[in-house]
């Protein structure tokens, strides 16, 4: 997973969602266990499709540090 900050989405769709089985956080690469809460997320940047899914804590983690860069000055 590769992140620009000039890039853009033409599409950013972000579900949270109960895992029935096990996955892998695509940010830490640690497990999501059955019964844990994830981030499941799709976008589109230059007509390429991507799908990435985080943990609870990488989630937290991206939530605080996108609140963080709002509001930092330009």
């Amino acid at each position: 997973m590769s992140y620009e900050s000039e890039e853009y989405y033409s599409v950013y769709k972000q579900t949270i969602r109960k895992a029935r089985k096990q996955h892998k956080c695509d940010a830490c690469q640690l497990p999501i266990n059955a019964g844990d809460f994830y981030a499941y997320v799709v976008c589109v940047a230059e007509g390429e499709l991507e799908t990435h899914k985080r943990c609870g804590a990488c989630q937290t983690t991206y939530l605080h540090l996108m609140k963080l860069c709002r509001s930092a000055p330009d």
